[in-house]
């Protein structure tokens, strides 16, 4: 079990198994990012990114003037994003961000995504309140 940890010192997956773990997944969810890419958001805030791996698959479905800002806590995670995203011709943004602390420091965006990062989130109310429409994010996506 150790050898799926990351050594960042937080509870977080290895790279290699959330990789395969999405790999797993794929068809199911290029299904569901096909769905919100009907919406035409023209900037992402994917909150604990990880290592970009649903950003990866919007980077193949989404319009090239779609900006996409990474968040997460864990630095190491952002930097293997920011190495995936190194080829993509789109704008991205990598922000380290604890969101327990500074949540409103979430940038708008037209489409916020949580995507299996529910379990960390201490108040989840006082963040959705935060990714409203009155601070300038005009849809959620979630896999809670």
């Amino acid at each position: 079990m150790s050898t799926q940890r990351n050594n960042s010192g937080f509870q977080l997956s290895h790279s290699n198994w959330l990789e395969n773990h999405h790999n797993a997944k794929k068809d199911l969810r290029y299904d569901f990012a096909k769905k919100l890419a009907l919406r035409n958001p023209k900037s992402i805030v994917d909150i604990g990114c990880g290592t970009g791996l649903w950003l990866s698959i919007f980077n193949e479905i989404l319009p090239k003037d779609c900006k996409f800002i990474g968040i997460d806590f864990d630095r190491n995670s952002l930097k293997e994003a920011e190495g995936r995203a190194a080829k993509w011709d789109r704008e991205c943004e990598w922000i380290s961000l604890d969101i327990n602390k500074d949540a409103e420091k979430i940038p708008p965006a037209d489409l916020a995504l949580i995507f299996n990062f529910s379990s960390y989130i201490e108040d989840l109310d006082s963040i959705l309140a935060i990714l409203s429409k009155k601070r300038g994010f005009k849809e959620i996506g979630a896999i809670l």
